[in-house]
């Protein structure tokens, strides 16, 4: 989505996110430092997108520990593959 303006792109945060105007600025950086104000919408629009991919997976990972440390369930990751699929796989942590 294209937003015109600094305000709408905030606006349009803050109603869908509940983002607060300080925590957008911050995230965001000045528009009086950017030649170009398409450029900058659209980096601010990534750099908000990662904030909250980054909140997201903050959680999920919170709540997935919880799960792990209620069922007594553990991590595994895998430690190498055969050349017939085979994995070998060991216990993180």
């Amino acid at each position: 989505m294209y937003y015109p303006t600094k305000r709408k792109l905030f606006n349009c945060c803050k109603e869908e996110f509940g983002l607060s105007e300080y925590r957008l600025r911050k995230i965001c950086g000045n528009v009086k430092n950017c030649k170009n104000y398409d450029v900058w919408i659209a980096a601010a629009y990534d750099k908000i997108t990662e904030y909250l991919a980054d909140n997201e997976e903050h959680k999920v990972n919170e709540y997935l520990d919880g799960l792990k440390k209620l069922y007594g369930y553990g991590e595994l990751r895998c430690a190498g593959v055969f050349s017939n699929g085979e994995g070998i796989y060991e216990k993180v942590g």
